[in-house]
């Protein structure tokens, strides 16, 4: 049976599939799984909003202007989600021009993922110190103060934005979506197992080859969701052989699907650290 045509938030799949039990679905992590929040097991760095967790990740490097900064997609059941810094911002509408889909679609998957996870404002007091100053010398400085951020229609400013925290826990895509159809019979996870690449026959994905430990696995499905974020996605598609002829070509690797697009015009919300300037 093919996934809801109802919007799926991103990285919730598992659970937006999971609980239709004529439906079976896989969930892959290259990290480990705790299991559910009620185990207590997840390491207190992942559930404390106010702190960026050090470990857990991908271990990237990128380049800004103060020379090579660590980038830290995470590495473990529940993603980035586990990482960041639970902000929650929706879109201005001119923000939405030229994407496949119109501000209205987005607003409905807003809508949808509101109904999973806990969204509400930061309050000052609750704001990380340097959140706070930040916050005081923007309106020291002239911007204007906003209710609320996450408004898209709203007036441009500042304030605290909205979080996916309850009761002092970061709540991640896993607890939000995953958690309710733990267990269930229909619902695997699979936890410290490397994509490599997709199984490509006639142009459609038949299979997916991964290693676990030492040894190679391949997972038979009829459809296969990509979710390893703005780095790896496109390097799983390479490596499957979708993707630039040219740039396939180069590296050796037969071209089973030409996609111009795949591995171009990237983006994600790297950190970047600036040199101070001299006085």
């Amino acid at each position: 049976m093919d996934p809801p045509d109802r919007p799926v938030p991103p990285g919730a799949v598992a659970g937006a599939i999971g609980v239709d039990a004529r439906c079976s679905v896989c969930l892959i992590e290259a990290g480990p799984d705790y299991g559910a929040r009620s185990s207590g097991r997840r390491p207190p760095e992942l559930l404390d909003p106010r702190q960026r967790p050090r470990t857990h990740h991908w271990s990237y490097l990128g380049e800004g202007e103060g020379g090579v900064v660590p980038e830290s997609p995470a590495k473990v059941v529940g993603g980035c989600s586990s990482h960041n810094q639970c902000a929650i911002l929706r879109p201005a509408p001119e923000d939405c021009q030229g994407w496949d889909r119109e501000a209205g679609e987005l607003a409905e998957v807003a809508r949808e993922v509101t109904r999973h996870v806990p969204t509400a404002p930061y309050a000052d007091e609750k704001l990380a110190f340097w959140q706070r100053a930040f916050l005081e010398a923007a309106v020291a400085a002239g911007v204007r103060r906003v209710h609320d951020v996450g408004d898209p229609a709203g007036p441009d400013g500042v304030g605290p934005f909205h979080a996916n925290v309850r009761e002092g826990v970061r709540w991640n895509a896993a607890f939000a979506f995953l958690d309710p159809v733990r267990g269930q019979p229909n619902v695997t996870v699979l936890p410290d197992v490397l994509v490599d690449r997709l199984v490509i026959e006639a142009d459609r994905a038949v299979g997916l080859s991964c290693l676990q430990g030492n040894r190679m696995l391949e997972i038979a499905a009829r459809r296969f969701v990509v979710c390893a974020g703005a780095y790896g996605s496109p390097a799983v598609l390479l490596r499957s052989g979708v993707g630039p002829k040219r740039d396939l070509e180069a590296l050796g690797i037969p071209v089973l699907v030409e996609r111009a697009g795949v591995g171009m015009n990237l983006h994600d919300g790297g950190r970047r650290r600036w040199r101070r300037s001299p006085r």
